[in-house]
């Protein structure tokens, strides 16, 4: 038989749970306990100078509590976004920003997705090349439980930043030391996926490319887009479709790797036994070539 104590504390305990659940839910706009940040992004380069709103299109923000996906809110009229926190879960926002957005594939969130696994993804990186040469992929993430606000309205800046790479290789000295032929490269360790928590990921992915040989004797490739990552790329040159020479560091021993909103020059300067590389910006390496 139950006791009629076993039922009151059973009665009070269900109580004090939705009475706890009322107070870190945040359903309506209107409830008093809620906390409204209104958020404005702001898209900014690597060295943090501002940049024009209009280099990417945004309008949705994406809201995940404790690192499940909860729900969107669109852009206001006003360019910010009205988001309400309870105060009692770690609640995070997350923005990306997009110029010519056919270069990728934007996943398609279900209530209770993890941030971090869930991503945008390039589409292909040979074949979205051409959409990917003038796009941008900006990105902003703010945990709002980090905040402590001081008003109802309580305003935050989201720096949102460029998480593209591009990368150019350029063939010095192939010809001369190592004959006349069809020259391209492969670059390797590359990646296509980027997480709505930040994350670069999915499988290590390959880029073929064609080089085009130059009036001063030099061969260079397009442009390459892809997301940035610590770890080292390899290139490989080959030579009528043969694997001729490797490599994964510069000159001084340090790897090649990629940074997000990077244009950098990958110049190979070919020896008869040796191959000498330098990892420059690319503006640096126009402005080398402006003075020959």
């Amino acid at each position: 038989m139950i006791s009629p104590h076993f039922i009151r504390t059973m009665v009070m305990s269900m109580l004090l749970t939705v009475a706890f659940g009322s107070l870190c839910s945040c359903i309506r706009e209107d409830t008093g306990n809620c906390i409204q940040y209104s958020v404005r992004t702001r898209l900014v380069d690597r060295n943090g100078k501002l940049l024009p709103d209009s280099i990417a299109t945004q309008s949705v923000a994406y809201i995940f509590r404790n690192g499940k996906y909860v729900y969107s809110v669109p852009v206001s009229s006003d360019g910010t976004y009205h988001v309400f926190f309870n105060g009692c879960d770690n609640t995070c926002m997350t923005v990306f920003g997009n110029r010519n957005i056919s270069g990728f594939e934007l996943s398609k969130l279900s209530i209770g997705d993890d941030m971090n696994t869930i991503a945008v993804k390039i589409a292909s990186l040979e074949q979205a090349q051409d959409s990917l040469l003038h796009s941008r992929l900006y990105y902003g993430n703010v945990t709002l439980s980090n905040i402590t606000p001081d008003s109802a309205d309580y305003p935050v800046t989201l720096p949102m930043y460029d998480n593209l790479s591009r990368l150019h290789v350029i063939l010095n000295n192939v010809e001369s030391l190592l004959g006349t032929g069809k020259y391209s490269v492969k670059i390797s360790g590359l990646y296509s996926e980027f997480t709505y928590g930040g994350i670069v990921t999915g499988d290590s992915r390959e880029c073929n490319l064609e080089m085009t040989h130059l009036a001063d004797g030099s061969f260079r490739s397009g442009v390459v887009s892809t997301l940035p990552s610590d770890t080292p790329l390899t290139i490989t040159l080959y030579k009528d479709g043969e694997a001729i020479r490797t490599v994964n560091t510069d000159y001084a021993g340090n790897p090649i790797t990629t940074s997000g909103g990077e244009e950098k020059a990958i110049v190979i300067n070919a020896g008869a036994t040796y191959t000498n590389t330098q990892v420059m910006p690319w503006g640096d390496f126009v402005s080398q070539q402006a003075q020959l």
